[in-house]
């Protein structure tokens, strides 16, 4: 292993600075470059849960929960994103949403934005995911993580009954009583997308956020874009563990 981008575990990986794997941002500059790189530039800790105007977001107040921002600029650009979490430990969650501001010169073109982008250096997974069709929802369906890309998602409008916008990542051995499982699960009921792939050097990379086919929205200098949350959560006892946290959440946090 060399000093890669392709290779490389990233926060919030972009599309053109050298990973050519499946990416969670991807921006047409002001000049037409489809290039984005990234840099951290400064972070901020805050009690309580922050909030998502004109969208439906898990809400905790100060005891319950803290909020991470972290502030990344392209220092060529000057495209600015904040990467937001919500961490709430008597539920065992963890949020995480996306706001891109432009202040760049010129206008430019969101392409692609995922909420959550999580990468596993080792492990051997299965992927369970969630189809169905009208009055048959919600059927469960347990594959390999193989090499390539494997996605699901919507493109009619709606999250919609074909797939739930949620996915699990789990250990072979994985049961309902026992084994390690992780979860992203989308609060937005417009089209999505969910992706999860493995790289040549036996990496997985699990990624949940809006479709990005016929995405492309645009920033005027000065404008900034909310994209909405996931719900990131994770057990080392099995699945049903991990049903009970997100229904304790949802439940109480939604």
């Amino acid at each position: 292993r060399t000093y890669s981008m392709d290779t490389l575990p990233q926060e919030f990986p972009c599309y053109g600075n050298g990973d050519f794997r499946s990416t969670a941002f991807a921006v047409e500059n002001a000049d037409g470059s489809m290039s984005c790189d990234l840099r951290y530039k400064s972070h901020v800790i805050l009690d309580g849960k922050y909030n998502l105007e004109g969208l439906p977001a898990v809400y905790a107040n100060e005891e319950e929960a803290q909020t991470l921002e972290i502030l990344m600029e392209d220092p060529v650009t000057g495209v600015k994103v904040v990467l937001l979490y919500g961490v709430l430990p008597a539920q065992d969650i963890i949020t995480r949403s996306v706001s891109v501001k432009n202040e760049s010169s010129g206008k430019i073109y969101l392409n692609k934005i995922e909420s959550a982008s999580l990468d596993f250096l080792y492990g051997d997974y299965e992927l369970l995911t969630f189809y169905g069709r009208h009055a048959m929802e919600r059927n469960v369906q347990r594959v390999p993580v193989v090499h390539g890309t494997q996605k699901i998602g919507s493109v009619r409008g709606t999250s919609s009954h074909q797939y739930n916008p949620m996915m699990i990542l789990a250990e072979k051995e994985t049961t309902e009583d026992k084994g390690n499982c992780y979860a992203m699960s989308f609060v937005y009921s417009g089209c999505f997308q969910g992706e999860v792939l493995k790289d040549q050097l036996n990496q997985t990379r699990m990624m949940l956020g809006l479709q990005e086919e016929a995405f492309r929205y645009p920033l005027e200098t000065g404008e900034m874009f909310q994209a909405p949350e996931v719900i990131l959560s994770y057990s080392n006892k099995g699945l049903s563990a991990l049903s009970q946290q997100y229904h304790h959440c949802i439940m109480n946090h939604i």
